[in-house]
C-alpha cells in the first residue's frame, strides 16, 4: 500500500510538472489612463506554479546595450504565492504545488519624450502614447522559455489604437514565451494603422507622428519588399507588423529592431523614405537571417555579425532592387557609399576578434562588420556566377535554411561555411583571409559584369574634423578639433557643446556634415565637408556609359538574381 502511494505521488508530481509546462501562460497588458493621460502599463501574467512549490520569476535586466531594465517595474505583487527572496532581477515564489498564480506589476511612466540619443531598450510611456520591445517589459518564468502562451489587451480607451506583433497570437498561431519576449508594441491616441493583405496574413504599419511621406506610401513599399523576400525563402504570406514612432528635438537618427514577425523603428522625422528603405529591408530580413539559418553564436555574438548583419545588408539591397523600390542607379550609389565607408573605417583591416565586447560604445567600429560581411557576400556572389555546377550564394543559403533544424550544433555563420563546403565551394580560405584576419576586400573588375566598371581612386580621407570618441567621452563637449581642417574653418572649436547632428551622415567626403552646437549661450548650425588630412585609396563603381533605361532595367534584373545574364 505504501509503495502504491509513493508511485501515485510520483505520478501526480510528474503530471503536475507536465501541466505546468503545457498549460499556456497568459499575458495581458492594461494601459492605466486617468485625467492626466497614460500613467503606466499594467502587465498581468497568469500561470501554474512549479510542481515542487517553488517558482522563480525573472525580470527584465540587460538588452540592447542597456542594463538594470527592472528599474522601470513598480508595485510587483503575486496572488497565490509568497515572495520569500527579492533581488533586483529575480523573485523567488513559494506556493502550493501546482498552484495557479497571478503576477501583476506596472511599467512606470517616462520622464520625457524620446529624443536623439534615445537608448532603444528603454520602454516609452508618455501621456498620449507608449512604445516598447518585449525584452524591456515582460517578466518570465525560469525554465519555461518554450512554454506556450496566450496574449490579449486589457481595457483600451475607445479613442486609442494599439498594435503589436503579439496580436498574431489571437489568430491561433502557435507561440511561446520567446515570442512574448521578442515582441514590439505601440499604442497612442493619434496612432495610424495601415493594413495590406488578407486578414489571416495581413501586414500592418502602425505609425504616429508627422513624417515627410504618407504612411500608405511607406506601407506599400514595405509590403512589396516583404512579399519578394517571402518568395525568395519559399514562404507563404504571414502576419507582420511594423511599429514606428518619432524622436523629438530635431537632428538625424534612425534605429530599428527586428522581430521574427515584425520590427520596431524610432527615428527623427527628418528621415526620408529613401533614408528608410535599406533599414526597412534589412529589418524585415531578420525574420530569416540569422534565426532561420542557425542563429548567432551563444558567446561573443559580435564575431558572427559579418554574417548576421553583413549578409542581411547584402540581401536587403538585393530585395530593394528586385522589388522595384530601388533602380539600378540607386543600387550602384548604395555600394559606392558602402565602399567609401569601408575604405575610411579604422577597423577595415582589424581581425574579427577586435569586434568582441561592447561594439556599440565604439561608433567608428559599429558598421565595420556589416560592411565587411556585405562586401564578402558580393564577392562570393560574383565568384559563383559562372560556377559550372550552377551553384550560387542564393542556393547555399536556401540549402542552409532547409538543414537548420537537423539537430546538428553550429550557429548560422558556422553552418554557412559547412553548407558551402558540402555543396562544393570551399569558402574557408576566403573567410579566414577577409573575416578572421581582416585582409582588405577588393572587388574583382567583373563584379557587376557589363553593367558597371570598378576603378581605384585616391581621395582625401573622411574625417569629421574633431575627435568623435573623445567628444562622446566628454558628454558631447567637442574635443580634438583639427586646426588645419574644414571644421575649424567653419567655426567649430574645442569646448563647444554638440546639441545634435542635422541630416544624415553618410561617410562620403562630398556630402556636408551639419552640426548644431552651443557656444556659451548661443546655438549655431555649422556646416563643412568632412575632408581628412590624409589620402585614402578606395574602389569606385561607375555605370557603363550610354546605358539605356531598358538596359539598366536588365542589369537590375540580373543583379537581383532574377535572370542569369543581362542583355545589354
Amino acid at each position: 500500500m505504501r509503495f502504491s502511494l509513493i508511485v501515485l505521488t510520483i505520478l501526480l508530481g510528474t503530471a503536475s510538472i507536465a501541466a505546468a509546462q503545457d498549460d499556456p501562460i497568459a499575458y495581458r497588458i492594461d494601459p492605466r489612463i486617468d485625467d492626466a493621460g497614460l500613467t503606466a502599463l499594467t502587465i498581468e501574467i497568469r500561470f501554474i506554479g512549479d510542481a515542487d512549490g517553488e517558482t522563480v520569476l525573472l525580470l527584465p535586466t540587460e538588452w540592447g546595450g542597456a542594463t538594470d531594465l527592472w528599474r522601470r517595474i513598480e508595485q510587483l505583487e503575486v496572488d497565490g504565492a509568497q515572495i520569500v527572496e527579492n533581488t533586483p532581477d529575480r523573485r523567488h515564489l513559494i506556493h502550493a504545488a501546482g498552484q495557479p498564480l497571478t503576477v501583476r506589476y506596472h511599467i512606470s511612466a517616462s520622464e520625457q519624450e524620446p529624443a536623439l540619443g534615445y537608448a532603444k531598450a528603454e520602454p516609452i510611456v508618455r501621456p498620449n502614447w507608449f512604445f516598447f520591445k518585449g525584452e524591456a517589459v515582460f517578466a518570465y518564468i525560469e525554465g519555461r522559455n518554450t512554454a506556450p502562451v496566450r496574449f490579449d489587451w486589457g481595457t483600451v480607451p475607445a479613442t486609442w489604437r494599439v498594435a503589436s506583433d503579439l496580436d498574431h497570437l489571437a489568430t491561433g498561431r502557435p507561440a511561446t514565451v520567446r515570442n512574448i519576449i521578442e515582441s514590439t508594441a505601440i499604442g497612442a491616441s493619434d496612432l495610424v494603422v495601415v493594413e495590406r493583405g488578407p486578414s489571416e496574413a495581413r501586414f500592418r504599419l502602425a505609425i504616429r507622428g508627422d513624417w515627410p511621406f504618407q504612411p500608405e506610401t511607406l506601407a506599400d513599399q514595405i509590403a512589396e519588399v516583404l512579399a519578394y523576400q517571402r518568395r525568395f525563402w519559399g514562404d507563404g504570406p504571414a502576419p507582420f507588423v511594423v511599429t514606428m514612432a518619432p524622436l523629438m528635438g530635431g537632428g538625424y537618427s534612425i534605429n530599428g529592431t527586428g522581430r521574427g514577425d515584425g520590427f520596431a523603428i524610432l527615428g527623427t522625422p527628418t528621415a526620408s523614405l529613401d533614408d528608410l528603405a535599406h533599414l526597412l529591408a534589412h529589418e524585415t530580413l531578420h525574420s530569416w537571417i540569422p534565426g532561420e539559418l542557425g542563429g548567432l553564436p551563444e558567446q561573443d555574438e559580435n564575431l558572427g555579425y559579418w554574417f548576421s548583419e553583413g549578409f542581411t545588408d547584402f540581401y536587403a539591397a538585393r530585395s530593394l532592387l528586385a522589388s522595384g523600390a530601388w533602380t539600378f542607379a540607386d543600387y550602384i550609389d548604395h555600394y559606392n557609399l558602402v565602399l567609401d565607408r569601408y575604405a575610411n573605417s579604422p577597423a577595415r583591416t582589424a581581425p574579427n576578434t577586435d569586434f568582441q565586447g561592447d561594439l556599440w560604445s565604439r561608433p567608428e567600429y559599429q558598421k565595420a562588420p556589416y560592411d565587411r560581411g556585405n562586401l564578402l557576400a558580393l564577392l562570393i556572389d560574383a565568384r559563383l556566377r559562372d560556377d559550372p555546377s550552377g551553384l550560387s550564394l542564393d542556393a547555399i543559403l536556401l540549402r542552409q535554411r532547409a538543414q537548420a533544424s537537423d539537430g546538428q550544433p553550429g550557429s548560422a555563420p558556422d553552418r554557412f561555411v559547412r553548407t558551402a563546403v558540402a555543396a562544393g565551394f570551399n569558402v574557408v580560405p576566403i573567410i579566414d583571409e577577409h573575416i578572421e584576419a581582416g585582409v582588405e576586400i577588393l572587388l574583382p573588375a567583373d563584379t557587376f559584369g557589363r553593367c558597371a566598371t570598378i576603378e581605384t581612386v585616391t581621395q582625401p580621407s573622411f574625417h569629421r574634423g574633431f575627435d568623435l570618441d573623445a567628444t562622446i567621452e566628454a558628454d558631447n563637449i567637442v574635443q580634438g578639433v583639427r586646426v588645419d581642417g574644414p571644421a575649424y574653418v567653419a567655426g567649430l572649436r574645442d569646448g563647444m557643446k554638440i546639441v545634435r547632428r542635422e541630416g544624415e551622415l553618410r561617410n562620403a567626403i562630398d556630402l556636408p556634415v551639419v552640426y548644431r552646437v552651443r557656444d556659451g549661450d548661443q546655438e549655431r548650425v555649422l556646416t563643412w565637408l568632412p575632408l581628412g588630412a590624409s589620402q585614402v585609396t578606395l574602389q569606385r563603381i561607375t555605370s557603363s556609359p550610354d546605358l539605356t533605361p531598358v538596359q539598366a532595367e536588365a542589369c537590375a534584373t540580373w543583379l537581383s538574381g532574377r535572370s542569369s545574364d543581362p542583355i545589354i
